[in-house]
């Protein structure tokens, strides 16, 4: 097994960045508050579609270029029935405000299809008008609130999606973020349209499979009768579901086959999930968590589960055949979460954490161990047990499982030193170079030198290794202010030293300017041209290239910097008469605005 496939599993663990150093004396005590990393801002006006209609919303999104805002506000209502409008121009942003409701379903492609990079689509409401009638199965399915293809780097937020098969789907992607999004409402129901088919199906919420990775999840809703919260399936590894919240789901989180390889599944809330209850249908003791058709290479890790009776909160199988192929199990880590009871009356002793089916009563056969360890149960909670042909072999608290099973059906454990991993929160300057540290002992607290960590950052790997003191650098540096966060992992060393995870957040702040008049007193004559001098400064450091203006008795004048700082700028004012004006710099991604102090002019005839 390769360990550093653990290494990815951990990394995306919370992505949060720690703050770096390198910080000038001046700026030291200037901060400011970073926006979130995937928040966008448009580099031009607004563009709005001329009416409510699907086609004016098409040719209003065609119209968009790179940077470009369409502004959907404009009509509180849209009706797009079974009509879909695609995005095909890279970097657009389709923005609702918050105030701006969709209703439909689309042509099976979603009432937004994403084809393009970079795309932001937020602060809409998406309601299914036809959710339960246009459910099929491995065949085209309409119902869909928004499909992504090929959308490398696109970003779903602060939008709710109600009664979808799927609210979202996302295909053949790689980096992709869903985040701070309500999905509600669904259906989980036996197969209406195709009797032959006997098992569960219904609605799947957010729906990421063919190979997309780097997918993060992170900060949603999901509540209510919904198959699937969250489908990851078809080989696509490498997905990254945190801080959410899920309740009353069937399956909350499940893997299909080849799709958990590098997974992360942390801060997660689960309360009263893995059950289903209507009619005649009563299904118990679903997994909340489910990693039965690939049960490998995965961290679960820091998540909260409220728990009703017969729980089974995670699911693996060694060797299911469902795809064709036996399935393998192994570096799977499952730590530091925690178990509680949704309501007082739960019985606990009929709930499992961990759940594992093998098919041979001789052998685990693991590819590498499964650490189930430094979770919390409510008392009586089973924290992992082994089943064979419809009864338990084997079950503990928690254990290291390794690759054999004993005549007495008892795992042994490999003997593993703890290792700690430690980075710390880093704050620099945008333009500015600074560095993410990281420390890794032992659990006496011996460094452990020459040691490889990944340090994940926006779904990219970078590898560090460890110096004399168990410390590893990397070097970091943004153009503007954001927020950005790191998972940092060690994967271990054979039967030497156990994994460990660590995270850290960088927040990259804006430089403080200062705009410097060259006179504040100014003389001139009416509709003759004034030329007028500011510098504009970080520190000592002259920032060139910027646009500083300055408004003169009501019009308003501009030039931009040179390399020295400094803005040449050609004033003209129609009347006589004593002006007081001060310029000004708007400021952007890197720099603060500012302004100067107060310039008089006076203009005579």
């Amino acid at each position: 097994m390769n360990n550093k496939k653990i290494l990815l599993s951990f990394l995306l663990v919370v992505l949060i960045a720690f703050s770096l150093g390198s910080v000038s004396a001046e700026n030291a005590t200037d901060a400011l508050a970073v926006d979130d990393a995937v928040d966008v801002v448009s580099v031009d006006e607004p563009i709005q579609p001329a009416s409510d209609s699907v086609d004016d919303v098409q040719t209003a999104v065609d119209s968009a270029k790179e940077g470009n805002t369409v502004d959907l506000s404009k009509y509180a209502e849209y009706d797009f029935t079974d009509k879909t409008v695609t995005i095909s121009n890279n970097g657009v942003i389709v923005d609702g405000k918050g105030t701006t409701t969709i209703k439909g379903y689309g042509d099976g492609n979603g009432i937004f299809a994403i084809k393009a990079q970079n795309v932001t689509i937020q602060g809409i409401k998406f309601i299914d008008t036809n959710p339960k009638n246009d459910f099929k199965y491995n065949g085209t399915t309409a119902g869909w609130g928004i499909s992504a293809s090929a959308a490398n780097g696109g970003l779903i937020k602060d939008c709710e999606f109600t009664d979808f098969n799927s609210g979202v789907v996302v295909m053949q992607t790689t980096g992709f973020t869903i985040q701070d999004n309500n999905f509600t409402g669904g259906y989980s129901t036996l197969l209406a349209n195709d009797p032959t088919v006997n098992k569960e199906q219904g609605s799947k919420s957010l729906n990421i499979y063919r190979q997309s990775s780097q997918v993060t999840v992170k900060g949603n809703r999901f509540v209510g009768p919904i198959l699937d919260g969250v489908s990851i399936a078809q080989g696509s590894g490498a997905n990254y579901v945190l801080d959410n919240y899920f309740e009353g789901n069937c399956y909350s989180i499940y893997f299909g086959g080849a799709s958990t390889a590098g997974s992360l599944i942390a801060n997660n809330t689960f309360v009263n999930c893995g059950f289903f209850k209507e009619g005649s249908i009563d299904w118990k003791g679903l997994p909340v968590i489910s990693i039965q058709k690939a049960s490998d290479d995965i961290a679960i890790t820091d998540n909260t589960f409220e728990v009703i009776d017969g729980n089974v909160l995670i699911a693996a199988e060694k060797g299911n055949e469902a795809h064709g192929f036996p399935t393998p199990i192994g570096n799977i880590n499952i730590t530091g979460n925690t178990v509680t009871k949704y309501a007082d009356d739960v019985d606990a002793s009929t709930v499992t954490l961990f759940n594992v089916l093998i098919r041979d009563a001789t052998s685990l056969n693991v590819t590498s161990p499964i650490d189930v360890s430094k979770n919390t149960l409510a008392a009586g909670v089973k924290g992992i047990s082994i089943n064979f042909d419809g009864n338990e072999i084997f079950s503990a608290t928690e254990a290291l499982l390794n690759e054999t099973l004993d005549a007495n059906h008892v795992y042994s454990a490999n003997t593993l030193y703890d290792t700690v991993l430690t980075a710390a929160n880093i704050k620099i300057y945008a333009g500015n170079n600074g560095k993410l540290q990281v420390t890794l002992k032992d659990s006496n607290g011996v460094a452990l030198t020459n040691k490889k960590v990944s340090i994940i950052i926006d779904g990219v790997i970078k590898e560090a290794t460890t110096n004399a003191n168990g410390v590893a650098t990397l070097s970091v540096k943004y153009a503007g202010a954001t927020t950005k966060y790191a998972a940092i992992v060690y994967a271990g060393e054979g039967n030497l030293y156990k994994s460990s995870i660590a995270t850290a957040k960088i927040t990259v702040l804006k430089k403080a300017t200062k705009l410097t008049a060259a006179k504040v007193k100014v003389t001139g004559k009416a509709k003759k041209v004034i030329k007028v001098k500011v510098t504009l400064k970080t520190g000592k450091t002259a920032i060139k290239g910027k646009k500083v203006t300055i408004k003169v008795n009501g019009k308003t004048f501009s030039a931009k910097t040179s390399a020295k700082g400094v803005a040449t700028i050609s004033v003209k004012v129609a009347k006589k008469g004593t002006f007081k004006a001060a310029f000004k710099f708007a400021g952007d991604a890197a720099y603060k605005a500012s302004s100067s102090k107060t310039v008089k002019f006076t203009i005579k005839k």
